[in-house]
């Protein structure tokens, strides 16, 4: 796993919610700020991008609230800054209450199945180190390509990478 050098562990991190209104002209916009905040957040090391929700503004324009993960709000400001994006309000998670989870999300035994497909295995080695039936490792890896939009294993641990689920190598 390939972390900078002035990286915080997770564990010494907060989550944050951050408001931004009206912030972009347009989802295209958007993503290009998207790539700086996840590029310059690697370098960084103590703030984490975990998701976004995007805004739909009455004026035409995109918003969005994100969750974060980060060293405190100084840190989120200085990621902003340096990225040339608005933020509007930062605001400390006390607890995260889940109703209903997110179809897209990956279990934590999805997780583990990932990170093997990531080191190269294969299902039947998968399926051996994990004690379940190679059947149940097929469902897993489906479910992961599924949940990733991904049409292949390679290509599902690429977008695992770009989303921040895995190591960057």
């Amino acid at each position: 796993m390939l972390v900078p050098s002035n990286a915080v562990g997770d564990r010494n991190l907060k989550s944050y919610v951050i408001l931004r209104r009206a912030g972009w002209p347009s989802t295209d916009a958007l993503r290009v700020s998207a790539k700086r905040s996840l590029e310059e957040a690697a370098k960084m090391g103590d703030v984490r991008w975990v998701r976004s929700y995007v805004l739909a503004e009455p004026d035409g324009r995109v918003g969005t609230v994100c969750h974060y993960r980060a060293s405190g709000p100084d840190a989120i400001r200085e990621h902003a800054a340096r990225t040339e994006i608005p933020v509007d309000d930062i605001v400390e998670v006390a607890e995260l209450v889940v109703l209903l989870p997110d179809e897209d999300e990956l279990t934590s035994r999805e997780r583990e199945v990932l990170e093997l497909v990531a080191d190269g295995m294969r299902n039947r080695d998968i399926a051996e180190k994990l004690v379940v039936s190679v059947r149940t490792v097929d469902h897993h890896v489906s479910a992961i390509m599924r949940k990733l939009r991904a049409r292949s294993r390679g290509a599902a641990v690429v977008e695992a990478r770009r989303r921040g689920l895995l190591a960057t190598h």
